[in-house]
């Protein structure tokens, strides 16, 4: 039986072709090589110095980075010292407006005053303060109880409809009383005729004038 050869020559040349794709002793090939290596290796670096200039070009063209916070030792200090300013109240910008709304004005002072005089005075006083309202009001340029004394003149007013109920059947000075009313009634303020109406004076003044009461003829004429 004829012993069996095995031939390694053929498959040492492909081995050989698979692993050297160019023949390493031959300095023809290996120069070329090293020339493409090279020249690939300078077109890597044009890419990337390229891709710099580009990415530089783009970050100048965008709005510059938020700075980072200082490292500061007192930073937690100076946070607190922050967060209570934004604490603080805001002023009121209002606040005038407000004030001048609220702002009394002199006839209102004034009225006020009296009547704090005719609440706690008897009746000698009450009398003092109707006289010194009529003069008030004669020497006053204004044309209207509401203009001249605001919300005090309802007040007023309502002071005087109760004391003259219960004055009534003394008909203690029963003609300055009237003349006060009429002072009231002659600007023809329609809040003020309505609450003189509704407090029921008319009724009073009504019975005054029948012949159940002794009223003079100058009361009766001021009626």
């Amino acid at each position: 039986m004829a012993a069996a050869t095995l031939d390694f020559h053929g498959d040492e040349d492909a081995m050989d072709e698979e692993e050297f794709p160019f023949d390493p002793f031959d300095a023809d090939e290996v120069t070329d090589l090293v020339v493409q290596t090279q020249a690939s290796q300078d077109d890597d670096d044009e890419y990337y110095r390229k891709m710099d200039a580009y990415l530089q070009q783009v970050a100048a063209t965008l709005p510059p980075a938020v700075p980072p916070l200082p490292a500061h030792a007192d930073l937690p200090a100076q946070t607190l010292r922050n967060s209570k300013a934004l604490l603080r109240p805001t002023p009121n910008l209002l606040k005038a407006t407000f004030e001048s709304v609220h702002r009394q004005s002199p006839g209102e002072l004034w009225l006020k005053e009296r009547i704090a005089a005719f609440d706690a005075g008897n009746r000698r006083k009450r009398k003092e303060v109707l006289e010194e309202f009529l003069e008030f009001v004669k020497s006053s340029s204004l044309f209207g109880m509401e203009e001249l004394f605001s919300q005090e003149a309802h007040l007023f007013l309502v002071r005087l409809t109760s004391w003259f109920s219960v004055m009534l059947p003394l008909l203690y000075e029963l003609p300055l009383q009237l003349k006060v009313f009429l002072v009231f009634l002659e600007f023809r303020e329609a809040s003020i005729v309505r609450n003189f109406f509704e407090s029921g004076t008319v009724v009073a003044l009504m019975r005054a004038l029948a012949t159940d009461f002794d009223v003079p003829d100058d009361v009766r004429c001021l009626a």
